[in-house]
């Protein structure tokens, strides 16, 4: 029980973190955006960083979702298979993001 609550707060921060970078403006919580230039951080916000990332943190709040919903029907794999699939969808992201990055 314990478990499904952690995770359920880590869903939640997530998908607050999530609306907050996606609706409210948010990307200074994005790593690296308040050390880029104005330009460079107006370009990020033009090409739609505060959109790409708001979407991938709901994304990982429902891998995290669906693993603790199959770890309740006795499905116990379903954890360690959602922080892999977690990892993989993390590192994806980063590499993605990098077309926000202006071109020098």
């Amino acid at each position: 029980m314990g478990l499904l609550i952690i995770h359920g707060v880590i869903a939640l921060l997530l998908v607050g973190m999530g609306i907050i970078i996606k609706h409210f403006g948010g990307e200074s919580l994005i790593a690296g955006y308040n050390t880029a230039s104005k330009e460079a951080q107006d370009y990020m916000r033009a090409k739609g960083i505060g959109r790409f990332i708001g979407d991938y943190l709901y994304l990982l709040a429902a891998i995290i979702i669906l693993g603790s919903i199959g770890y309740s029907f006795d499905l116990n794999y379903s954890i360690t298979i959602s922080w892999i699939l977690f990892i993989i969808v993390t590192i994806l992201m980063v590499i993605k993001a990098q077309k926000f990055t202006p071109q020098k």
